[in-house]
C-alpha cells in the first residue's frame, strides 16, 4: 500500500529534523545500572506525563551501532528494549542496545568517558508516535487517514514540553495557519486531527469540524456539496518538505500519492518551462513504449504544413507536401471573436507557399508555437487556418474530414488552453499556482527545518477542467477531437503546463501524474458496451461547448467518430464500420435516443461559454423587497435560460442531440451497467449532405420504432409556484381524465409554446428502457433527470383499482419491477406528431422515472399499447 509507505517515509522525516536532541535532553546522572560498562549511565530527568512506558521487548526508533549488531548489516533490526544513546557523540549518531553496551568500548572502540543516555521505550498516550495507530478508510473524496482526539489544552501542553514530535507539531503549525477562527478552541474542547500522505514529499493535517452539516452548506459550500454526501468536514493544512521548481525535477510515472510537488514556473513560457517541456517530450519518446509503438509506421504530412526551416529564418512558408513523410506538430487554439489576424485564402495561398509569411506578422499564438515546436526539434506545424484555405468550401469540407488523422499522426500537438484568441499567446505569463503562498514552518528549536506549510490548494485535474469548460479551449466545440484524438499534449492553461500522452498524464506541480485514461485504448474500454457509454459522456462534454456556426456540429465530431468506429470494429471482430446517425450508433441506438434536457449546472457551464454571465446563478425564489417589475426580469431571464432553443438552420432530426443548440446529459452508472431496450427499431436511415460521407452533415433522417406507448396525452405549459415559493416554469402531462401530474423538461419549452400552444394534446409518451445502479461504496450515478411532481391522482378520485383490474402489459411487466437490491431507472420519449409531416412524429423530450416515480410510471402504462410509430 504505497500511501501507508509514504506516509511512514514522512513521518521519519518529521520524527529526523524536529526530535529534541538527546544532548538537549534534561537529564541526570544514575547511581546504579544492572549493565555492566564503563561509560557513565544517564537517565531521563522528569516525568512521563502524555506518555506512556512500554514492554521491555518493545521496539524502539533507533538502530544499534554496537558491533554485535552492525554484524547483521542491512537485516539490522532496530532495538528492542531500552535504548542508550551518546550524548557526547555527534547528534543522534551512535546508539546501542543493552547487549552491545556491556562490550568493551561496545565493539567499536567507542570512548569510555562518553555519556549514555538510558531510554526506555515510551510512546504518547495521544497519537501512540502515529505510525502504531490503525489506518482507516477515507471516503470517495479523501484518502486513508490515522487519526487522534484530544483537548486543546492537551495538545497546547504537548506542544509547549515537545513531549511528542508529532502532536507538537501538529499544534504548532494549525496555530501558525489557524484552519477557523478563532483558534485555537477552548481548553477543555475536544480537537480531533487527521493525518494523511497526500504524495510523496506532502502530508495533510485536518482538524475535523464540530459543525452540523447544515452549517457549511449555509457557508456557501466550500467544504461540501449535497452531492457528495461527505460524513465528517475537515479544515485541512498541507505540510511540504524539500520543493524544488518543476523542471529540476526529474519526469516520472507516479502513481497516485506516488508523486513528488513541485513549484510551478510563474510563466509557461520561461527558460525553465521549456526546459520542463523538453524533458517530458524526450522522456516520452525515449520510454513510453506504448506511445513509441504509435510512432513506428511512417507518417505522412498532411496536405499542408508551415516550413519552419526556409532560407529566411524570419518567415514560414506553406508546403505542399503530396503525401511526403515526415514529423510535423499540430495546434490546437481558440481562433476568438472577428477572427484576429492573417489566415490563407484562395488570393494570396501561392504567395504563402513562394515567398512565404513573415512570422511578426501572424497572431501573438502562432508566433509562440512557431517558437516552441523549433526548440521540439521539429521542422514542420500545422495550423488550421494557414493550412486550409479558408474561403475555399471544398478544401474546407476535404481536410474537416481528416481532422483525425491531422492530430492523430502529429508528433504532439500544442494546445492554448488559456488563450480567448489568437492575439492572446500561447503563454501564460501569470500561472495562478505558481502563486501560491507557502510559509515555512517556525519552531525556534529547530530552525533550519525545511517544511513548508499551506492551506489545502483546490487543484482542478485536466479532466475536470475540461469537463467544467474552465479554460477557454474547452468552451469550443472543435477543440475537443483535437485534444482526444492527438497522441501527445501540451497543455498551457492558464494555471500551469499539463501533459498529457498514452502513457503519462502529469502537470507542472505533479498533483495530478498517472497512467493516462486515454480514451481510445482498448485494454480500457474492455467491451463494446463501455464504448458505447464512454461516447455517451463524450457527447455530454461536447455539447456544453460553443461554436461559431450551428452547421458544424456535426462535422466538429468526425474524427472522434472515425476513432470511435475503428474501436466498435475491433470488439465487433469484423471490417464492417457500425453505422452513426448523426451523433448515435445504431447498435446502441435506443439507449442513445434517452438523452434529455440539461440540469441547471450543466446549462451554467454552458452559458458561461457563450459568454452570457447575465444568466447564470439566477434566483429561483422571489427575494424579499423585489419589486414585481424587477423579478418579472428576472422570470423573463429564466425563460430565455431555459429555452435553449433549436438551432437556426436544419442540424439533425429531432431525434438527435445535434439538433439543440446546448447541452445534454446521458444517465450513466459507475460500475458500469447495460441499458435494457424495450423498443425495436424496424428501420433507422440519415440522409448526408455531401453523398458519400454520413459522418458529415446531414439534410433529414427518420427512425421506425415499435414499442408500447401511451396516447392521447395532454402536455401543459405553466409556470407553477411550489409551497417553498420556490417559481419555475413546467411542463406536466397528464391523461384527459387529469389522473396524472408528470413533470419533465423538455428539450425546447419555447418552441413548443411558440408552435403548439400552452396545452397541446395528442402526445405519446413511449418507454425505451431501463437501467440499474447496484448500490455500494464506490457506486455513482451522473445525469439524472431534474424531476418535479410526479404522482398518480387517480387513486384519490376513485381508489387504487386499476393496475389490479387491467395489469401492466407483461412483456414491459419486468421494466416497472422494483426491489431492494438495486436501484432501477426507467427512461421515457415524449413525441407528439409533427405540423410538417403527417403521419410522421417529433421528439418534444425525454425523462427518467425512479424510485416511487416508477409506480405513477406503471399506473400510466396500464394504458398502453404497442405500436409502430416514425419519429423524424
Amino acid at each position: 500500500m504505497p500511501q501507508v509507505q509514504n506516509m511512514d517515509h514522512f513521518m521519519k522525516l518529521i520524527h529526523h529534523h524536529l526530535s529534541i536532541p538527546v544532548h538537549e535532553t534534561p537529564s541526570k546522572r544514575k547511581e546504579t545500572s544492572i549493565f555492566k560498562t564503563a561509560n557513565p549511565i544517564f537517565e531521563v530527568q522528569g516525568d512521563l506525563e502524555d506518555r506512556k512506558e512500554l514492554g521491555p521487548f518493545a521496539q524502539n526508533t533507533a538502530w544499534c551501532d554496537g558491533s554485535q549488531c552492525q554484524a547483521n548489516g542491512p537485516d539490522a533490526k532496530p532495538i528492542i528494549g531500552i535504548q542508550y544513546s551518546c550524548i557526547d557523540c555527534p547528534r543522534d549518531q551512535t546508539n546501542f542496545c543493552s547487549a552491545c553496551i556491556e562490550l568493551s568500548g561496545q565493539g567499536i572502540d567507542h570512548d569510555r568517558s562518553h555519556r549514555l543516555l538510558e531510554i526506555k521505550p515510551t510512546v504518547c498516550a495521544i497519537c501512540q508516535d502515529l505510525l502504531s495507530l490503525e489506518v482507516q478508510h477515507g471516503d470517495f473524496f479523501r484518502g486513508p487517514y490515522r487519526q487522534i482526539s484530544a483537548s486543546a489544552i492537551t495538545f497546547q501542553r504537548i506542544a509547549d514540553r515537545d513531549g511528542c514530535v508529532f502532536c507538537s507539531f501538529a499544534w504548532k503549525a494549525l496555530k501558525q495557519y489557524p484552519p477557523v477562527e478563532p483558534w485555537p478552541p477552548a481548553g477543555d474542547e475536544t480537537v480531533t486531527i487527521r493525518w494523511r500522505q497526500l504524495w510523496r514529499n506532502c502530508c495533510q493535517i485536518s482538524v475535523v469540524s464540530s459543525k452540523p452539516l447544515e452549517e457549511f452548506e449555509t457557508e456557501g459550500g466550500r467544504y461540501i456539496h449535497k452531492k457528495q454526501n461527505v460524513k465528517d468536514m475537515e479544515h485541512e493544512l498541507e505540510v511540504y518538505a524539500l520543493l524544488e521548481q518543476s523542471h529540476k525535477r526529474p519526469v516520472e510515472l507516479g502513481e497516485g500519492n506516488d508523486s513528488v510537488i513541485v513549484r510551478v514556473q510563474r510563466s509557461s513560457g520561461s527558460k525553465e518551462a521549456l526546459e520542463l517541456i523538453k524533458m517530458w517530450f524526450q522522456n516520452c519518446r525515449e520510454t513510453h513504449t506504448r506511445c513509441h509503438d504509435a510512432e513506428l509506421d511512417p507518417r505522412n504530412l498532411p496536405i499542408r504544413v508551415l516550413d519552419l526551416h526556409g532560407l529566411n529564418e524570419s518567415r514560414v512558408y506553406l508546403r505542399n507536401t503530396s503525401q511526403t513523410q515526415g514529423e510535423y506538430a499540430a495546434l490546437s487554439y481558440c481562433w476568438g471573436p472577428g477572427s484576429p489576424g492573417l489566415f490563407t485564402t484562395a488570393k494570396n495561398v501561392h504567395a504563402h507557399q513562394d515567398e512565404g509569411i513573415e512570422i511578426g506578422n501572424l497572431p501573438a499564438t502562432i508566433r509562440d508555437t512557431i517558437n516552441v515546436t523549433k526548440e521540439l526539434g521539429i521542422r514542420y506545424l500545422w495550423v488550421d487556418r494557414l493550412c486550409i484555405i479558408q474561403d475555399s468550401t471544398e478544401d474546407w469540407t476535404q481536410q474537416a474530414a481528416l481532422m483525425c488523422q491531422i492530430y492523430s499522426g502529429a508528433a504532439v500537438t500544442l494546445s492554448a488552453d488559456g488563450s480567448k484568441s489568437a492575439a492572446d499567446g500561447l503563454f501564460c505569463t501569470s500561472q495562478t499556482l505558481a502563486s501560491l503562498e507557502y510559509k515555512a514552518y517556525q519552531d525556534p528549536k529547530q530552525p533550519n527545518n525545511p517544511f513548508v506549510l499551506h492551506q489545502r490548494v483546490y487543484h482542478s485535474t485536466q479532466q475536470s477542467r475540461s469537463q467544467n469548460n474552465t479554460q477557454p479551449i474547452d468552451q469550443r466545440g472543435w477543440t475537443m477531437q483535437e485534444r482526444l484524438t492527438s497522441r501527445r499534449v501540451l497543455h498551457f492553461t492558464t494555471e500551469e503546463l499539463v501533459w498529457e500522452c498514452r502513457t503519462l498524464l502529469e502537470c507542472e506541480c505533479r498533483r495530478q501524474s498517472h497512467s493516462s485514461p486515454h480514451l481510445f485504448d482498448h485494454r480500457r474500454m474492455h467491451s463494446l458496451e463501455t464504448t458505447y457509454d464512454h461516447w455517451r459522456s463524450v457527447v455530454s462534454q461536447y455539447t456544453k461547448r460553443v461554436l461559431s456556426e450551428d452547421t458544424d456540429k456535426l462535422p466538429a465530431l468526425r474524427g472522434l467518430v472515425t476513432r470511435f468506429q475503428e474501436l466498435m470494429s475491433y470488439f465487433e471482430g469484423g471490417d464492417m464500420l457500425e453505422d452513426y446517425l448523426a451523433g448515435l450508433w445504431r447498435g446502441d441506438l435506443v439507449a442513445q435516443l434517452a438523452w434529455k434536457a440539461p440540469s441547471d449546472r450543466a446549462l451554467e457551464v454552458f452559458h458561461k461559454a457563450k459568454g452570457d454571465m447575465s444568466l447564470i446563478g439566477l434566483p429561483e425564489v422571489m427575494p424579499p423587497g423585489i419589486h414585481t417589475g424587477a423579478w418579472n426580469r428576472i422570470v423573463h431571464k429564466r425563460k430565455h435560460r431555459e429555452g435553449w432553443h433549436r438551432a437556426k438552420d436544419y442540424i439533425a432530426p429531432s431525434w438527435s442531440w445535434a439538433q439543440l443548440h446546448g447541452p445534454v446529459t446521458y444517465l450513466a452508472c459507475r460500475p458500469h451497467t447495460p441499458f435494457i431496450s424495450y423498443v425495436d427499431i424496424v428501420q433507422a436511415k440519415t440522409v448526408p449532405r455531401i453523398s458519400g460521407q454520413p459522418t458529415g452533415q446531414v439534410i433529414s433522417g427518420h427512425i421506425t420504432m415499435s414499442a408500447f406507448m401511451v396516447k392521447d396525452l395532454r402536455l401543459n405549459m405553466m409556470e407553477y409556484e411550489y409551497d417553498d415559493n420556490v417559481i419555475k416554469n413546467v411542463a406536466v402531462l397528464t391523461n384527459l381524465n387529469d389522473e396524472f401530474w408528470i413533470e419533465f423538461r423538455p428539450d425546447d419549452a419555447q418552441k413548443i409554446v411558440n408552435e403548439r400552444g400552452c396545452r397541446p394534446s395528442d402526445i405519446i409518451v413511449l418507454m425505451l428502457g431501463t437501467k440499474d445502479l447496484h448500490p455500494g461504496p464506490d457506486a455513482l450515478i451522473l445525469g439524472i433527470s431534474e424531476m418535479g411532481r410526479m404522482e398518480y391522482t387517480g387513486a384519490k378520485n376513485k381508489g387504487d383499482i386499476r393496475r389490479d383490474v387491467i395489469p401492466v402489459p407483461g412483456e414491459i411487466a419486468e421494466a416497472f419491477h422494483r426491489d431492494h437490491v438495486t436501484i432501477r431507472w426507467v427512461s421515457f420519449l415524449v413525441v407528439a406528431a409533427s405540423k410538417e409531416f403527417p403521419g410522421k412524429y417529433e421528439r418534444l423530450g425525454c425523462f427518467d422515472a425512479w424510485g416511487p416515480e416508477v409506480d405513477v410510471m406503471a399506473h400510466l402504462f396500464v394504458y398502453s399499447v404497442k405500436g409502430t410509430i416514425i419519429v423524424i
